[in-house]
């Protein structure tokens, strides 16, 4: 409550400057001091995000990617957002520079110049020094630091030729007349040189772009199964994380069917004993499989409904739950809805039929069904008017 009312009163004084009447000096330092507040709370929120990105807040939050948590809430780019996290990923081993960094103490462009000639060993000399000195002279020092871990080249008595640097040591390389050089690279750069290819050699793009046009129904069950995996995991998913989910399961089921053809094509034993505990064999397994269809009969829901009526009772038989499901395919009960049916809802109202009668009875997802409840209340209060 404070920091709203602080800030109601700084916008009122904003408000109260008349930009017409204010000095040049005056305007100057009005500018120094807004833009100066800007750049030390966005300085802070880029310390916020390794940590954000470690408990996956963006998922919990609704938002598909760290990226876009960052650009609604404080309109940072994504190349800015992978620049900061490949920062806190090479501060791992350094403590001390990670949380200058992550405490917003110190901002991303004079960290991102000590963190790649900083070691552990290192790491309290360095994070004073991004502290108390200045970029001019933190350039200076990052430069003698370069300098002195440069890399010299030396010929051995076998005619190889070696490497030795500050830095690790990185593969070797054959040269044609057979002498061979030590090439040192650190492992971002190392995997950066090498570019990635499939199976067939081809290479593959670091990330893909799809682009097509689906069927309406195909939209919605799309959707759906896209609410179920996220109901699943407990966090929100991108388009492109469901496409690879839905990947895993057609690849699963393709290898589970292989295996049932394999064990089909066997040749069956000869005895009759053994042919018997086969029998029996597939039918427990046939017993442990889950059963996706439901197989409900009208007459007995019919029946079921009469027995609750009599019975005044205002639980809904399952056979009826399970007969109004398999009447709308599982789905709500309103068009163009791709959310899950999750309530039953009498369409004339429980308390003036007193009936279960499915004919009487459909399932809506939570939000229809709270709407088709509003009005409903909202004709009877009409009509009592």
């Amino acid at each position: 409550m404070g920091n709203k009312n602080s800030k109601n009163e700084d916008l009122r004084g904003f408000a109260e400057i008349n930009l017409q009447v204010i000095s040049d000096s005056q305007l100057y330092q009005k500018c120094k001091e807004y833009g100066g507040n800007a750049r030390l709370w966005m300085r802070k929120f880029e310390g916020l995000l390794p940590e954000v990105c470690r408990r996956r807040l963006h998922r919990h939050r609704g938002f598909t990617s760290i990226h876009e948590f960052a650009a609604k809430l404080a309109g940072m780019s994504h190349p800015k957002v992978d620049q900061i996290l490949q920062l806190s990923a090479k501060l791992e081993d350094k403590p001390k520079l990670r949380e200058a960094f992550e405490s917003g103490e110190v901002g991303y462009s004079k960290v991102v110049r000590v963190a790649y000639v900083a070691k552990p060993e290192t790491d309290g000399f360095w994070a004073e020094k991004v502290q108390t000195e200045s970029q001019f002279v933190l350039n200076l020092s990052v430069s003698k630091e370069r300098e002195k871990n440069k890399t010299v080249f030396k010929h051995s008595f076998q005619s190889d030729l070696s490497v030795e640097s500050g830095f690790r040591r990185g593969r070797q390389v054959e040269l044609p007349a057979g002498n061979t050089v030590e090439i040192m690279l650190g492992d971002e750069v190392a995997e950066a040189s090498i570019p990635a290819r499939d199976e067939g050699g081809i290479l593959e793009p670091a990330w893909g772009n799809l682009n097509f046009h689906v069927d309406p129904k195909v939209e919605r069950k799309f959707r759906a199964l896209k609410q179920k995996l996220e109901k699943q995991s407990g966090e929100t998913m991108s388009h492109g994380e469901v496409l690879g989910e839905l990947i895993k399961m057609i690849e699963k089921a393709k290898t589970v069917a292989q295996a049932e053809e394999a064990e089909a094509s066997v040749a069956p034993p000869t005895s009759q004993p053994e042919q018997a505990e086969v029998v029996v064999v597939s039918a427990q397994r046939a017993q442990t499989e889950k059963q996706v269809t439901i197989k409900v009969c009208p007459d007995c829901a019919e029946k079921k409904a009469r027995e609750a009526k009599e019975s005044k009772s205002r639980t809904v038989p399952i056979v009826v739950k399970r007969l109004v499901l398999a009447r709308q395919n599982n789905q709500c009960a309103r068009a163009d809805c791709t959310h899950p049916p999750s309530d039953l809802h009498h369409i004339n109202g429980y308390a003036l039929t007193k009936s279960h009668s499915p004919e009487g009875l459909e399932y809506l997802c939570e939000n229809h069904h709270k709407l088709a409840h509003a009005q409903h209340e909202f004709v009877q209060v009409y009509r009592r008017e």
